[in-house]
């Protein structure tokens, strides 16, 4: 089975150029190996990911991301079953949202960061209001 899932985070500090290409190029070997495709989209310290391949291999290199240090704030966006890949020929293909040509693509990934912020906090003062609440019932 095939699967797509699509992620954005935060990079704990700002890649140089030189140390995206290096990542690039490692994940790309790597996802060579694990049948793994996709693309990298970078902007700033914000990251977007698609992983397209065997539901194992994808499962295994997000938990690896998700687990890295260097990532913070990670959301999954998405996590489904495909059919075909949208970027089979690209093991790692990067996008550099930097360019001022980017800029709305850009504005969407902060936007939609800015977003899942705003609803942890919400989330989180949810769960206190249901817990002052049952403490006022004991």
């Amino acid at each position: 089975m095939l699967k797509r899932v699509k992620y954005i985070s935060r990079h704990v500090q700002r890649m140089l150029p030189s140390e995206l290409d290096e990542l690039t190029s490692h994940a790309g070997a790597r996802n060579e190996r694990l049948g793994v495709t996709g693309v990298l989209v970078t902007s700033g310290v914000l990251f977007m990911q698609v992983l397209e391949g065997p539901a194992e291999a994808v499962d295994e290199l997000i938990a690896a991301i998700r687990a890295d240090p260097r990532h913070s704030h990670m959301l999954v966006l998405s996590d489904e079953a495909i059919d075909e890949r949208v970027f089979a020929d690209w093991y790692m293909e990067r996008v550099d949202l930097d360019d001022e040509r980017q800029e709305p693509l850009r504005a969407m990934l902060e936007a939609i960061v800015d977003q899942r912020r705003a609803l942890s906090r919400l989330e989180a003062a949810l769960e206190r209001a249901v817990l002052r609440e049952i403490d006022s019932r004991i």
